[in-house]
């Protein structure tokens, strides 16, 4: 942070002429101007970007970022057919996300999120015979020996 006593650098127009601000880590240009200079001039000296202090609670081992071609591999990208599509498995209308995800594994909208509105292949009464034997076990009293 800027002492109080200092005072904060202006920022200063791109030397390029471009219009954008300029930046002292890229010899003054913007990022679009540098990229082409770069091109332009591949034998010309590169500045090194000033990356800011790891803070403490950064991981030790996290790889820094190479700032040159913007970091993006491609990876964390995905394309649209890998999205999931939430719409309604009955009627197939777009629900967004007011779906409703019934236990039998399917997303439903409104109308049809009970079980009785879309033929629900979920066995909800096994369930509930299975959940009353847990927590009512069978109480059964010894044997009274006749005398």
């Amino acid at each position: 942070m800027a002492a109080p006593n200092e005072p904060t650098p202006q920022p200063t127009q791109c030397v390029a002429g471009c219009g954008f601000f300029g930046n002292p880590a890229t010899m003054n240009m913007c990022s679009k101007c540098y990229r082409a200079y770069k091109i332009e001039h591949p034998d010309a000296p590169t500045v090194a970007p000033v990356a800011p202090a790891p803070s403490a609670d950064a991981s030790a081992g996290a790889a820094p970022m190479d700032m040159e071609d913007g970091g993006d591999d491609g990876a964390s990208v995905s394309s649209k057919s890998d999205k999931k599509k939430n719409k309604c498995s009955q009627c197939k209308k777009k629900v967004g996300l007011h779906g409703f995800k019934c236990k039998c594994g399917s997303v439903f909208c409104a109308m049809h999120r009970y079980a009785d509105a879309h033929a629900c292949t979920y066995d909800y009464r096994a369930e509930a015979r299975e959940h009353l034997e847990k927590a009512n076990p069978a109480v059964r009293g010894e044997k009274v020996s006749r005398i």
